[in-house]
């Protein structure tokens, strides 16, 4: 809208507030948008009065930014609203990427869909919108809106497979889940595991679920050459509070050593519930994680952190696939395999 003119020099942005309402965004999200839109020298945000559109970059024609038209793509996220850090973190991620390309994106939550799937999509197809990331859970509504989508010929991706629409699906972390696991088993195994327990929140979808255990027993019998698998994982619900029990009681019956812990912000809650509730983790107990969520610990979490960029450029491109016919080379996307050292993972002796 500011390319467009609709704000000219001298304008002043809507407040944050308003603009959260207006988008159906989080106001954090909003208030980090402004201050991309000012390092990007598009506005000037002046104490009590706000944000100043400038006049030098209204025409300013390297904004502009690929062969497919005047104006700048524009893309819209479709999300669940619950509070998962991790998608959270990659959407912020993912608009960052975008914008950073002169390409915008805005956030629909799924609520939306819920209440009127028809009116969301004749609203993206006013609005010239180039493609659609539908991040959400595969229920009747978002079949709906697929099937919207591709009537009115636009573009979108699913991060889940939604039958009959299987050459949309490109799931979040490219190859699945299974190549975390193999990093997290073979560090363990490194450092003489050879009892590793996993652990998983009964919140997820059980067919998610059960893929990551089938990735995990094959990890175990690959990297660490454990074949007796059944007495070593455990099913907890992160808001249960005897879920710390659970586990411990595994590590005293001489189960496991150390366990696999893949549910990255859940994760992190789970882990300082052991503080929180006074709860001392033993010496020799390890574990493991995947996220970059664990910063905010008190206890230092050997982990495997979470590569956005990775997740934001695949995605992408993966999208001008549908929408431009753009040919997706899926071995140009490679996300890191980098242990962060804590002080989590011992070594047995």
């Amino acid at each position: 809208e500011i390319l467009n003119t609709k704000y000219i020099a001298g304008t002043v942005l809507p407040s944050e507030n308003s603009l959260a309402k207006r988008f159906k965004a989080h106001r954090n999200t909003v208030r980090q948008a402004i201050s991309i839109l000012s390092e990007k020298g598009f506005i000037q945000k002046k104490n009590g009065i706000g944000s100043i559109v400038l006049h030098h970059l209204q025409n300013k024609n390297s904004i502009s930014p690929s062969n497919h038209g005047s104006s700048p793509e524009t893309y819209c996220i479709i999300v669940e609203s619950h509070k998962n850090i991790y998608i959270a973190n990659m959407i912020e991620n993912a608009q960052r990427n975008m914008f950073s390309q002169n390409i915008f994106s805005f956030v629909i939550y799924q609520e939306a869909i819920e209440n009127n799937c028809r009116f969301v999509s004749d609203v993206l197809q006013l609005h010239n919108i180039a493609g659609v990331f539908i991040i959400a859970e595969n229920n009747e509504k978002v079949k709906l809106l697929a099937h919207l989508l591709k009537e009115n010929g636009i573009a979108f991706t699913t991060s889940i497979r939604i039958p009959g629409f299987e050459e949309n699906f490109c799931p979040l972390k490219g190859d699945g889940s299974s190549w975390i696991i193999d990093k997290q088993v073979e560090y363990l195994s490194s450092l003489g595991h050879k009892k590793i327990g996993f652990i998983a929140g009964a919140h997820h979808r059980l067919v998610i679920y059960k893929k990551r255990l089938e990735s995990f027993i094959i990890a175990l019998r690959k990297y660490a050459e454990i074949y007796d698998t059944e007495s070593n994982s455990v099913v907890v619900d992160f808001s249960m509070l005897e879920w710390p029990q659970q586990v411990l009681s595994l590590y005293y019956e001489k189960k496991i050593t150390a366990f696999v812990c893949f549910d990255d912000s859940d994760a992190l809650q789970a882990i300082n519930m052991f503080h929180l509730r006074n709860i001392c983790i033993p010496g020799d107990l390890s574990i493991i994680g995947y996220g970059d969520f664990y910063k905010d610990s008190d206890i230092s979490i050997t982990t495997i952190p979470a590569d956005f960029n990775f997740h934001s450029e695949r995605n992408l491109a993966f999208m001008k696939t549908k929408a431009y016919g753009n040919f997706f080379d899926e071995s140009l996307y490679i996300e890191s395999k980098i242990i962060k050292e804590g002080t989590t993972c011992k070594k047995i002796n």
